[in-house]
């Protein structure tokens, strides 16, 4: 398939799926004599997981590596396991950040709109 239509599929731009090629968050894409891209559907099914780990806000060298240690097979899962269970546990973390900070903006709102005066934050 060629880049157009795997781009509708995941709804993102041509111009992304050769940015994450270049940046090394998926394996090399088999490319036609011509030496346009031929997208499988293993391709697009990487794909589907960079662009869901991306929208989550994984950084990309958690991608690049994990793409290399995906290609290193079965002896590297260890280390693929150990890599994103240290990364879950960093989104962890940043979600309780983010409920945080929600709560206290969200105690801001209701202050205000009880009318509440105050000068402090």
């Amino acid at each position: 398939m060629d880049i157009l239509t795997a781009a509708r599929q995941l709804q993102v731009a041509p111009d992304q799926l050769r940015q994450w090629e270049r940046q090394g968050l998926v394996p090399p894409i088999t490319r036609q004599a011509t030496g346009l891209r031929d997208y499988s559907a293993h391709d697009l099914a990487w794909l589907r997981h960079v662009k869901q780990l991306v929208d989550l806000g994984v950084q990309p060298d958690f991608l690049v590596e994990y793409v290399k240690l995906v290609q290193l097979g079965p002896l590297a899962t260890p280390a693929r396991q150990a890599l994103v269970a240290e990364t879950k546990q960093r989104l962890t973390s940043r979600c309780q950040r983010l409920g945080q900070v929600f709560d206290t903006m969200e105690a801001m709102v209701v202050r205000w709109q009880r009318g509440t005066k105050s000068d402090e934050h």
